[in-house]
């Protein structure tokens, strides 16, 4: 049983009942591909169902927590191929949600979309002040899925919900710590050394209050703002739109104009 993996996305260890997941795509600001999914299955398979396994900190690499889908990482194949990538993306966050291990979310820089989601399937977030939380979608041409409304509204409410999906509104970790997103915000010479405490400390609870509790805190989510059950076919009804079509290719238009006066 190895204590150690290094995966083409992701490296993972556990030492002393606690998991280091992260991932490693720091040139592509961590954002999630289909390798990654896979990547993240077999992380979660063999670690978060081990007998000593307590806790898991996830991170990612380098400037970004995860920057969110790769929407430039692949070609899209046909319907058939399109739809089970995209059951498999969503296998991997609820596996990532059911792992009977505490979660806890170390946040750096950008955490966008469904990076942002993917914070929200760990009980505990900590954040450095340079974190920002955002909601890109809309401005994408696409719909905030992965059931993204339903868990953000369960931290922040209805109101800042809306304002940060319907607007692309963006949160500095200050204002998430006050909107109940953040657990907590650290310097970023700390957060390392200060969530490795925390993970230690928990690691050390035994296992069956571990577990009760992050049960309950499960229930009582989904009995605040229960999860869309599949809200995935709306993501293939707007790449079939056009209206959404000339959206996602206006703001690819604004960064290519961008990345060429920086050029």
């Amino acid at each position: 049983m190895t204590d150690h993996l290094v995966l083409d996305t992701l490296t993972v260890s556990i030492k002393d009942g606690v998991i280091d997941l992260q991932i490693n795509r720091p040139e592509k600001l961590n954002a999630i591909n289909p390798q990654l999914v896979a990547d993240m299955h077999r992380a979660l398979a063999g670690f978060a169902y081990r007998g000593d396994a307590r806790v898991m900190v996830l991170s990612g690499a380098g400037r970004a927590f995860c920057a969110g889908y790769d929407v430039g990482g692949g070609k899209k194949g046909d319907i058939r191929e399109d739809w089970i990538a995209s059951e498999r993306f969503a296998g991997v966050y609820a596996a990532l949600e059911a792992a009977p291990v505490l979660k806890i979310a170390r946040v750096q820089g950008f955490a966008m979309g469904a990076g942002l989601i993917l914070s929200t399937m760990c009980e505990l977030r900590y954040a450095t002040p340079d974190a920002t939380f955002g909601v890109p979608e809309l401005d994408l041409g696409i719909p905030f899925s992965m059931s993204g409304v339903h868990r953000l509204a369960r931290y922040i409410g209805i109101t800042r919900t809306a304002d940060m999906v319907i607007n692309c509104r963006r949160m500095d970790a200050q204002e998430a710590k006050q909107a109940g997103l953040v657990t907590d915000v650290f310097p970023a010479q700390e957060i390392e050394a200060e969530v490795e405490k925390i993970a230690a400390r928990a690691a050390r609870r035994p296992a069956l209050l571990l577990l009760e509790t992050q049960i309950a805190l499960r229930e009582a989510g989904e009995e605040l703002a229960p999860a869309s059950r599949n809200d995935l076919a709306a993501m293939f009804l707007a790449r079939q739109d056009g209206e959404c079509a000339a959206v996602g290719a206006a703001y690819a238009q604004r960064f290519r104009r961008a990345d060429a006066s920086q050029g």
